[in-house]
């Protein structure tokens, strides 16, 4: 019986020219060891030096923010270190480039956050991005939080077209939502 699944999810994989799928809770040390093999086959795929880094550097970014920030959690909530957070990241060749995209649950007050970050973002040009950004690495991080307005900018400076996102407001969960994001690399 799970031979047949697991020919299903690799059928699934391969005609959706899936590169990279992982689901489940996100450690740092997972972190670590997912980009350690991803860039490894982009390596062996011989993807080009200047969109590696950019695959990778979003790919970090997008799972720092799952472990910092996703409700869905086995550690406590104001744990700094060590944290065991749910979330989904997936990375697949489209058209020529590679759609990185990422879920996880938040709450209302981090949904709010989010879109306040993501929406000036996605107005900006990549020159307005690389300024913002240049100026908000000369500041100190704001109190409680994890430098995800810093992650943001990094994965729409290293996207070629605006960041996409969604805020699902979760009815099972009252006070939570769904947060999904997209990069195009």
């Amino acid at each position: 019986m799970l031979d047949d699944v697991f020919d299903q999810f690799g059928e699934l994989f391969t005609a959706g020219n899936v590169c990279f799928f992982y689901s489940g809770y996100l450690s740092q040390p997972l972190l670590t060891a997912m980009v350690e093999g991803f860039k490894v086959k982009l390596e062996r795929e011989a993807v080009s030096t200047p969109v590696r880094r950019r695959l990778l550097s979003s790919l970090v970014e997008m799972t720092q923010n799952i472990i910092h920030y996703a409700q869905d959690t086995l550690t406590p909530h104001d744990q700094n270190d060590h944290q065991l957070r749910w979330g989904s990241i997936s990375v697949t060749l489209t058209q020529g480039h590679y759609l990185l995209e990422c879920a996880n649950r938040v709450n209302a007050e981090q949904a709010t956050f989010l879109r306040d970050r993501i929406e000036p973002l996605r107005l900006m040009t990549h020159a307005q991005i690389k300024e913002s950004y240049a100026q908000a690495i000369r500041q100190e991080t704001p109190d409680g939080s994890k430098g995800a307005g810093l992650g943001l900018m990094t994965i729409a400076r290293d996207a070629q077209a605006p960041l996409a996102y969604r805020v699902i407001e979760d009815e099972k969960q009252p006070g939570t939502a769904i947060f999904l994001l997209k990069a195009t690399i």
